[in-house]
């Protein structure tokens, strides 16, 4: 309790202004998740979870205000899916039919207050409330509190956009200590989708069990007769329980009219369970015809575009950081 009081008592000393100046480059907020029953990892930022059927608890989310503006927040608890770049994403709506509603967090969660205005330098808390079903699960439930801060009306675009910043903390719920194995199926079969720019190989993938793959390899040859037209390989993918995917693979070239097969291994590297796809799909002249351009360099997923961007970002805060240190240091002399 005395954690919590702290958290909430914490100010941070700013200069008011109007609440239309809103920063295009930095968040200007953080999050932290409170102590909650059942918790099981002593210290996590995260909230994982071991509870039972039919118990209620609850614990809150802390927001902190740093900017000089009021500022308000949208706070939400979602359901974890797999996204196409098989990275997770927090969505409710997503999961496939195989998610039970013991554990669908739309039925398990409730946010009593899900839109929470927080004064300048301030930290105020937002309570979930869970409520879990009379009826066991075995498995996990993976899903996020996610606090969105919204961008006001009148916000200043100096450089023409605007944008809009989210914090995730994570959620893991189980009931029973019951393993349950993830059993991937092919949703659909792989096929090349044809653009302008490119052409993609694509393959619908459903995990249809209430396990979460953390870390997962997959390789994938497509060939057409004799000759390997395409080879890629990922690593460190993750899988949510009960979601459907669609993996792709942007052709290293353009692929020619005719018949192809394809074999895709998707491996969970911490349980070594494997899965393999196979199959075969044919291109028309029409599909040929409609791409021009096609991708000249390896294969690069968006996420680790994005995860340069953030570490590019983050040394650039740090240099100018230094910078400014340096220069009070020389004015001090």
């Amino acid at each position: 309790m005395g954690t919590m009081l702290g958290l909430v008592a914490s100010v941070v000393q700013t200069t008011r202004v109007a609440a239309d100046e809103y920063s295009n480059n930095k968040p200007e907020f953080s999050v932290a998740l409170s102590a909650i029953d059942g918790q099981q990892d002593d210290g996590s930022t995260t909230w994982n979870i071991k509870t039972q059927p039919g118990k209620k608890f609850g614990g809150v989310v802390y927001i902190q205000n740093t900017s000089a503006a009021d500022a308000t927040f949208h706070v939400s608890v979602e359901q974890g899916f797999t996204n196409n770049n098989l990275v997770v994403g927090y969505d409710s709506g997503h999961n496939n039919d195989s998610l039970a509603k013991t554990m669908d967090l739309r039925k398990i969660v409730k946010v009593p207050q899900e839109s929470v205005t927080v004064d300048a330098g301030q930290t105020v808390y937002a309570p979930i409330n869970f409520k879990m079903a009379d009826q066991s699960f075995d498995g996990t439930v993976v899903g996020a509190v996610v606090v969105t801060k919204d961008v006001p009306g009148k916000a200043v675009k100096k450089s023409g956009f605007t944008n809009q910043f989210t914090y995730v903390k994570g959620v893991k719920i189980a009931e029973t200590d019951k393993q349950v194995n993830a059993d991937l199926t092919e949703a659909k079969k792989g096929r090349v989708v044809s653009g302008t720019n490119q052409q993609v190989f694509q393959l619908g993938v459903a995990n249809n069990e209430a396990n979460y793959i953390g870390d997962m390899s997959v390789a994938t040859t497509i060939s057409k007769g004799s000759q390997t037209v395409l080879t890629d390989k990922q690593t460190n993918r993750q899988v949510t329980p009960n979601s459907t995917f669609t993996y792709s693979v942007p052709a290293e070239k353009v692929l020619t009219a005719g018949k192809y097969h394809y074999h895709v291994k998707m491996t969970d590297e911490k349980s070594k369970q494997s899965w393999t796809f196979t199959g075969d799909f044919t291109i028309s002249a029409a599909q040929q015809g409609q791409t021009t351009l096609q991708r000249t360099t390896a294969f690069i997923p968006t996420w680790i575009w994005w995860l340069i961007g953030i570490l590019a970002a983050a040394l650039l805060f740090v240099i100018i950081l230094l910078l400014r240190r340096k220069k009070q240091d020389d004015e001090d002399k």
